[in-house]
């Protein structure tokens, strides 16, 4: 993600999907698959409340994870790009 400094501009947000963990169910990914645009909105939607609750600007990798019931929570918050 990233988030400019002026408001006026949109944040570019780019969601990847993990497809391969480097320890079986845990770990770096190995592999990731992006996402279109139009998947993935409630994810997308988190990303943009996090940073503007957190009033981050530049470089933002965030990870997300589902929970059993299918909700997305942020677990982490970077101010980098991330490795994919």
């Amino acid at each position: 993600m990233f988030a400019p400094a002026d408001t006026n501009r949109p944040h570019t947000i780019v969601v990847l999907e993990k497809t391969e963990l480097a320890h079986g169910r845990v770990g770096n990914a190995q592999g990731v698959t992006r996402l279109h645009d139009d998947a993935a909105g409630d994810v997308r939607r988190l990303a943009q409340r996090t940073v503007e609750a957190l009033e981050l600007t530049g470089p933002i990798d965030m990870d997300v994870r589902r929970m059993p019931d299918g909700s997305a929570v942020a677990l982490e918050v970077n101010a980098r790009f991330g490795a994919h």
